[in-house]
């Protein structure tokens, strides 16, 4: 495995993307058992298309309040009834960012410039970054050189200032001078995406807004581009967690939202030169990528050169993992000294690789990777 960090071959990754008309998959990941499951999905998609790089976006939130993988694996406990920035004291956070950062990071350098997966070049890449929450490591150079890509969420502003969400010109206008002067700072060590969403508040505790009024409006997304020149964009076209759908609990990707936001990207002269092709989905789990009657996946991403996944991934994860607890005891009950087995991690990890496999290489598939052999 490559593990790659210079924003240059970060750029070539993404080329060879672009030309075969593919995005690149950024699977997040919170264990040793994921990473590894996805590098190996990764070489098998390889070996079996004939690709000689097969790019790779192993992806990390932080403190992200939904879910935080840094976190987490630096020792916060985590459940979605309590989000960690009310669970925790800031500098509790970012000891357990400092650490989870470290123990992720270590997973990666494991595999770079190692024969295990030869065609796979890895971008490790920090998701949902909270410009105040994560700050610990969104504004160390030293973390950033072991990075490719960042996801500044600036929509953390909205919720420090909720003001903002009276004004959406000047919330726009907070939100992309803020990417700008992360991207003025940091931009010669990472790649940078960033959004403009306005979430209003949800119509009652514990509710989400309706999907419809969080999509992006093409003509503030033209003003944020302009203004931040983030180099990729997630667009809200109907897969935000964050929302519901007025006809039911079900995501609906908005296509033509997706094309049409793509056609006016594409006219930009900064985005010009790379067709418009600056998009990272969000949400992508509930188009079903790992469906095999999905083939065709991505004709319909206009304009998406990142497609991040982990709920579909993370339901297989925590069902493999509820099979393997309860055969586990089964099996301690038949004989004790299947204990050791079933308690040992390489036994679970394994298992959990095996039943990850199949759902990774046909998202790979789904998405067209086999155009970029």
């Amino acid at each position: 495995m490559k593990k790659v960090t210079d924003i240059h071959q970060v750029d070539e990754l993404f080329a060879e993307a672009r030309e075969a008309g593919v995005p690149v998959l950024a699977p997040n990941f919170e264990s040793f058992a994921e990473l590894v499951a996805e590098f190996t999905a990764a070489q098998t998609i390889a070996d079996r298309f004939g690709i000689r790089r097969v790019p790779l976006m192993p992806s990390l939130t932080l403190s992200y309040p939904d879910r935080g993988n840094v976190a987490g694996r630096g020792g916060a406990y985590q459940d979605f009834a309590v989000p960690l920035n009310r669970r925790y004291s800031r500098d509790e956070l970012n000891s357990f960012l400092r650490l989870g950062y470290h123990v992720s990071n270590h997973d990666m350098d494991c595999f770079d410039g190692t024969s295990y997966f030869p065609n796979v070049y890895a971008i490790q890449t920090l998701d949902h970054g909270q410009p105040d929450g994560d700050k610990v490591l969104l504004e160390d150079p030293k973390v950033l050189e072991t990075v490719g890509v960042v996801m500044y969420d600036v929509t953390e502003l909205l919720k420090l200032r909720p003001e903002l969400r009276e004004n959406r010109k000047l919330a726009l206008k907070t939100m992309a001078e803020a990417t700008a002067r992360y991207r003025e700072e940091f931009g010669k060590y990472v790649r940078i995406e960033s959004a403009c969403d306005i979430l209003p508040e949800a119509p009652a505790e514990g509710s989400l807004p309706n999907v419809e009024d969080t999509l992006t409006r093409p003509e503030e997304m033209e003003e944020f581009l302009r203004l931040s020149g983030a180099d990729f964009f997630a667009p809200s076209i109907g897969t935000e967690h964050r929302a519901k759908n007025p006809e039911g609990t079900e995501k609906l990707y908005r296509e033509s939202l997706a094309r049409e936001l793509h056609e006016r990207v594409a006219k930009i002269p900064r985005y010009a030169p790379v067709g418009g092709k600056i998009f990272s989905l969000h949400g992508s789990s509930c188009l079903d990528p790992s469906n095999k009657n999905n083939e065709g996946l991505y004709r319909k991403l206009h304009g998406m050169v990142i497609f991040r996944y982990y709920t579909g991934m993370a339901n297989t994860m925590g069902s493999a993992v509820r099979r393997w607890v309860e055969d586990g005891e089964r099996r301690v009950r038949t004989n004790p000294k299947d204990g050791l087995h079933v308690n040992a991690s390489s036994g679970r990890d394994w298992y959990v690789i095996q039943q990850l496999q199949p759902e990774l290489i046909q998202v790979m598939i789904n998405i067209g990777y086999a155009e970029l052999a």
